[in-house]
């Protein structure tokens, strides 16, 4: 989609599944955002698209006892440090 076009004028999130708060390990959690990232970032490149990648829930995350904070953190500080958009210069 991002190689067609479809992200020249509006925002493309991938998602993660809710229950992954709940039942993922933090380093799990750390994975599928970089793999999110990147899957992102290379046709951004290819585009010329120097931006921000957003990252986001599937769904609402509960606040429920059992949703781990840690998680909730990891994807923000792994976002925050892997999410900018850096194309080689060509």
């Amino acid at each position: 989609m991002i190689g067609k076009g479809y992200a020249d004028s509006l925002l493309l999130a991938d998602n993660i599944d809710p229950q992954a708060f709940v039942c993922w390990s933090p380093e799990k959690i750390e994975r599928k955002i970089i793999n999110l990232l990147q899957e992102v970032k290379t046709p951004l490149c290819a585009r010329g698209l120097h931006s921000r990648c957003a990252v986001a829930a599937g769904c609402e995350v509960l606040p429920a006892l059992s949703t781990k904070l840690e998680n909730i953190k990891t994807v923000i500080d792994t976002t925050k440090k892997c999410g900018q958009v850096e194309c080689p210069v060509s």
